[in-house]
């Protein structure tokens, strides 16, 4: 890991980010129903099928969750032995019940992908499904290095990630995003005043302002971020998401609204908020996306 990842990996900001996201996994995991989990394993089904001759061997999931990859690969014929890694303890946990329930095996372990606990060059190929986004770019890097470290010569990885369809636009309106938020967390900073410096206080902002956040991941910085890990891209297959109607999200909007414990005034207004976008979707289709990127690649040094 360089020294800016090392740094990062050890600041207060991203440590309260990253146990938020565990939290948030831990809590998926104990949620998420078996018909929408099945659902999901026949999803990967149709994307590994065709991958099944370079996914044999042992097989590393890094960042497994409950195991959805590892499901589908238990599903597919060929040889092979899995590895979950993952911090989130329930995630594992749910991983090892459902594969149980399929007679499938896996090997789990609770561990950082920024740091595996793996031998080098031990690995005929691994998956990154999904969780690249969740870090800041220098970590990324760090995470796909340790892949790419026990990874044997010519082993196979294939990275899945949401990526904006049009990097340029996309990025533009990043850069004007985190220039008002930074505006806002100068405003809420001095409203906040001697308040803003307790330490629950900052700890809530960095879990929660989006300031504190992770930029976007796009699919030009994932091919150059391999890369220099030492691994070759060998094909991008860019898929449309899954579509979710305008309608389905507002609905949700509408739940979660309901769900939060708020005064009368202040849930008018968010109702507010959420009938003037229904009125725009009325009137305006909407057409941005964010992409599925699946990228194959291998380890130099192989035949």
């Amino acid at each position: 890991m360089g020294a800016v990842g090392q740094e990062l990996s050890s600041n207060p900001v991203y440590l309260a980010r990253k146990l938020r996201e565990v939290r948030h996994f831990d809590a998926r995991a104990l949620e998420v129903g078996d018909e929408e989990l099945e659902r999901a394993v026949e999803r990967r089904l149709e994307e590994l099928r065709r991958l099944s001759s370079r996914l044999v061997g042992l097989i590393l999931d890094c960042a497994c969750g409950f195991g959805v990859d590892m499901l589908a690969l238990s599903g597919l014929d060929g040889g092979r032995e899995l590895v979950g890694v993952d911090l989130a303890l329930e995630g594992l946990r749910r991983a090892r019940e459902e594969l149980r329930k399929r007679g499938g095996l896996a090997h789990l372990i609770q561990a950082d992908a920024c740091s595996l606990p793996l031998r080098p060059n031990a690995f005929d190929g691994a998956i990154v499904s999904h969780m690249l986004h969740h870090h800041p770019l220098p970590l990324i890097k760090a995470i796909l290095a340790e892949v790419s470290r026990a990874l044997r010569p010519g082993g196979f990885l294939l990275v899945r990630e949401w990526c904006p369809a049009d990097e340029g636009p996309s990025l533009r309106e990043e850069v004007s995003r985190f220039l008002n938020e930074l505006a806002h967390l100068r405003e809420l900073l001095e409203g906040l005043g001697e308040l803003g410096a307790r330490p629950e206080v900052r700890a809530l902002l960095y879990e929660h302002f989006p300031a504190f956040g992770f930029g976007r991941l796009y699919s030009s910085i994932l091919r150059a971020a391999l890369e220099s890990c030492g691994l070759k891209v060998l094909a991008v297959e860019v898929r449309p998401p899954r579509k979710r109607s305008v309608d389905e999200l507002l609905g949700r909007i509408r739940d979660r609204i309901e769900g939060l414990s708020l005064s009368e005034a202040e849930k008018r207004f968010l109702l507010a908020r959420l009938e003037e976008l229904e009125e725009k979707a009325r009137l305006i289709h909407a057409d941005g996306r964010e992409d599925m990127v699946l990228v194959e690649a291998v380890k130099a040094g192989g035949p």
